[in-house]
């Protein structure tokens, strides 16, 4: 999973449908890894398809991986990046989802639940921007 920031400084979010009735949610980009793939390949290329955007320099956020829901075929595993310097270079891959820019301040508010409009559900994507922001 990438947590992603601009040049500006500025987070990207992922607005998205998921869950059929459910509703759109904000999220950050992630899936998983493709054979082949490291961690890392496999966020810079869902921060791509995601999002649109791109990024030169990388931190691992978390090293070992976390794990949720270890009864996953995958095994659950989640491995947390920060995309530094993010600039966007295409469209994201499916229309339906749309790039949200929020501040450090926003983002601060998002994960306290005291953000007024924009609401993150999804617990993995949670904790990223938890990892991310703690980041020093």
């Amino acid at each position: 999973m990438a947590v992603a920031m601009t040049t500006g400084g500025k987070f990207l979010l992922l607005e998205e449908p998921k869950y059929g009735q459910m509703g759109r949610f904000m999220t950050i980009p992630g899936g998983g890894v493709k054979r082949g793939e490291s961690e890392f390949q496999a966020a810079q290329r869902e921060l791509l398809e995601e999002i649109g955007y791109e990024a030169k320099s990388w931190t691992l956020l978390n090293p070992p991986e976390i794990i949720d829901f270890a009864d996953k075929t995958d095994g659950g595993g989640h491995s947390f990046f920060l995309a530094h310097g993010a600039e966007k270079a295409r469209e994201p891959k499916e229309s339906e989802r749309s790039v949200v820019l929020v501040t450090r301040d926003e983002l601060e508010a998002i994960v306290k639940f005291k953000h007024p409009t924009i609401k993150i559900v999804i617990a993995m994507s949670l904790v990223g921007i938890f990892l991310a922001l703690n980041y020093r």
